[in-house]
C-alpha cells in the first residue's frame, strides 16, 4: 500500500483496532510483539497508513477475545439497539 492514500475502510478498521487495543490496556509494542511486527507497523495499521492482513487481524481479535467483526461493524448510535434476529426473520416473511 506504499504510496497510496488510505481508503475509508483502512482508516475505519485502523480506528477500531486502536479503540480495542486501548480498551484492553495494551500498547502497540505489546501487540506488535505478539504479531511479530514492530510497534510502528502496528501503529500504521491503526492510522490506516498500512492495510492489516486478515491473518494479523484475526490474531489481534483472538488476543483481545473479540470477534474479528468488531473491526468492521459500525457502532450503534447511542440509545439505539441493533435489530433482534427474530425481527429479521419475521421481516423475511413479508
Amino acid at each position: 500500500m506504499a504510496g497510496h492514500p488510505p481508503t475509508a475502510i483502512d482508516v475505519r478498521v485502523g480506528r477500531r483496532l486502536a479503540e480495542a487495543r486501548k480498551a484492553a490496556g495494551l500498547s502497540c509494542k505489546e501487540i506488535g510483539a505478539v504479531l511479530g511486527i514492530s510497534a510502528s507497523l502496528f501503529w500504521r495499521y491503526e492510522t490506516g497508513q498500512r492495510r492489516i492482513s486478515v491473518g494479523h487481524m484475526q490474531m489481534v481479535a483472538d488476543l483481545l477475545y473479540l470477534p474479528v467483526t468488531t473491526f468492521f461493524d459500525p457502532p450503534a448510535p447511542a440509545g439505539v439497539e441493533p435489530p433482534s434476529p427474530a425481527l429479521s426473520t419475521d421481516a423475511a416473511g413479508i
